[in-house]
């Protein structure tokens, strides 16, 4: 298992997230007017967490973006649903899904976990 630490370049990557998930908000509302608002502990929300700021969560919440997979919600309230903020990039993009050359931080093989 690979633990979520915050760093640096992961927040730098999370801000960029978030300020594309605001900018994609208005559009996906537009799609989805009852789309449940982003915890506050999104991935795809600015701020001091975890999600935001880990490299790792970061760079599985692109990559299920950009691929059209779904991506869960951290909050165990909202266990096992999709991440509103992974929806509103879906949503207010064209629909369409692309590839990454990265797998999901789960399919890391166990020497680079160590």
């Amino acid at each position: 298992m690979i633990r979520n630490r915050p760093t640096p370049e992961g927040a730098q990557l999370g801000e960029n997230l978030a300020r594309f998930c605001d900018e994609a908000e208005p559009a996906a509302r537009l799609k989805a007017p009852a789309l449940p608002p982003r915890c506050n502990s999104c991935a795809f929300r600015k701020g001091p967490h975890v999600a935001n700021g880990s490299p790792e969560t970061q760079m599985d919440a692109l990559k299920a973006v950009i691929e059209g997979v779904e991506f869960q919600c951290h909050e165990p309230a909202r266990a096992g649903q999709p991440c509103s903020g992974w929806a509103m990039l879906r949503l207010a993009g064209d629909g369409g899904v692309g590839s990454v050359p990265w797998p999901f931080s789960d399919e890391f093989s166990d020497e680079i976990k160590e």
